[in-house]
């Protein structure tokens, strides 16, 4: 009997330490949620820059406000900054999002599909677009924004 005793409590023992608590957090959007700084590009007679806001939407999904900033350094252009919302972009895994949107362009419809991912401090977006009416396809566009 004190064997069968010895064994039980041994067993026990084995069991608690081995069962550890591996739930996986199901918030897939907690490292992509902030504030992100777009790369400024200097050009002749203006400089721009988008800014990005994510915030949370569910577990799976998030949402993205972008700020376009344009500054103009010569009389050639105007200043200006414009806001857009991205609603219910879907997350694929705690560092990866993708989501498509159109944009309407004189005389078509521009049908963008963009892939950010999240390394460290740094949110690469990978943006491919296409004429839905002409069929053309636009240079890919890469972006990289450091969160704030």
């Amino acid at each position: 009997m004190k064997r069968y005793f010895i064994l039980v409590v041994l067993f026990s023992v084995f069991v608690s330490a081995c069962s550890q608590d591996d739930t996986v957090d199901p918030n897939l959007t907690k490292d992509l949620v902030g504030t992100y700084k777009g790369e400024t590009i200097v050009e002749k007679g203006y400089s721009h820059h988008t800014d990005w806001k994510i915030t949370r939407v569910s577990n799976t999904a998030i949402k993205a406000s972008t700020l376009f900033n344009f500054i103009s350094t010569s009389a050639d252009y105007q200043s200006y900054t414009e806001e857009s919302v991205l609603n219910n972009i879907s997350v694929v895994d705690d560092k990866t999002f993708k989501t498509s949107y159109k944009i309407p362009v004189p005389g078509d419809t521009l049908l963008i599909e963009a892939v950010g991912v999240l390394s460290g401090q740094i949110l690469t977006v990978t943006s491919n677009g296409k004429n839905i009416r002409k069929g053309d396809s636009i240079t890919p566009i890469v972006d990289k924004f450091t969160k704030e």
